[in-house]
């Protein structure tokens, strides 16, 4: 028995890297921009079996993040196994969850930095906040990408802010952040929170479910495991073991 599934693995692996092309077929998010703005994107895959609205929605429709799904179609499968083989391999230099970003224009950055000063920290353009800061003083230290319209950033100032790790969690996503900051939804100059953005129906479960591979995320049954798309077995590595414990959850050996 041992020695079948053993051949049905290596089998499958074989397969499954035969089965995806190493470009061209990855699920990416596209994103639509009128003089550097973005007004909307598909972040997940076309034959993704996530729910879409046009309202507001509920944490329900949110899928709960699968560390095995790699091409960001909300699927856990064969698919992925090849992808993380190709990786393991050095076929391709990022899995597609993690491709990179387009950066923001100088004339975008300046914008939100700009809002974030006037409007989010209520301080006037040209003046100096109670903390000795100024705008210039106001950082985008990360830019996560556009989904539905919202400019995803971590931005850092100068003013106070609490010490300490916390977790922001949106249904079963929880994102994590060392110190008592977070990173906000900026759509049509104001700043929202990740659940404030999802409650008001501008981040989309869609969204939520993409952002997840590109921030430090933890589960909700295990809070203190932050944990990289991929690896599969926990082990700090991606290569053919977490692809072979794939390809077994798909196969249906492992829950």
């Amino acid at each position: 028995m041992r020695k079948t599934v053993k051949l049905t693995i290596s089998f499958m692996l074989v397969l499954a890297l035969l089965a995806v092309p190493t470009t061209g077929s990855f699920a990416e998010a596209e994103a639509i921009f009128v003089d550097g703005l973005c007004i909307s994107n598909e972040p997940a895959a076309a034959n993704s079996d996530i729910s879409t609205k046009t309202t507001a929605y509920s944490t329900d429709d949110i899928p709960p993040p699968q560390i095995g799904d790699v091409n960001g179609d909300a699927k856990t499968d064969n698919l992925d196994a090849a992808l993380v083989l190709k990786l393991d391999a050095g076929l391709i230099d990022y899995l597609p969850v993690n491709a990179p970003i387009e950066p923001l224009s100088s004339e975008l950055e300046d914008k939100i930095r700009l809002d974030y000063w006037t409007n989010y920290l209520g301080e006037e353009e040209g003046g100096t906040s109670v903390w000795d800061q100024t705008i210039e003083d106001v950082r985008i230290t990360r830019y996560y990408g556009c989904f539905s319209g919202c400019e995803i950033v971590y931005i850092d100032d100068n003013g106070p802010q609490e010490e300490g790790s916390h977790r922001v969690w949106v249904g079963n996503h929880g994102f994590y952040y060392e110190v008592g900051r977070e990173a906000l939804a900026y759509k049509d100059g104001e700043f929202y929170t990740f659940p404030e953005a999802f409650n008001a129906g501008y981040l989309t479960p869609n969204d939520i479910y993409a952002l997840g591979p590109r921030m430090p995320l933890s589960r909700l049954e295990n809070t203190t495991h932050i944990y990289d798309m991929g690896d599969y077995n926990f082990d700090e590595k991606i290569d053919n073991l977490d692809a072979a414990r794939i390809l077994r959850y798909d196969a249906g050996f492992d829950e």
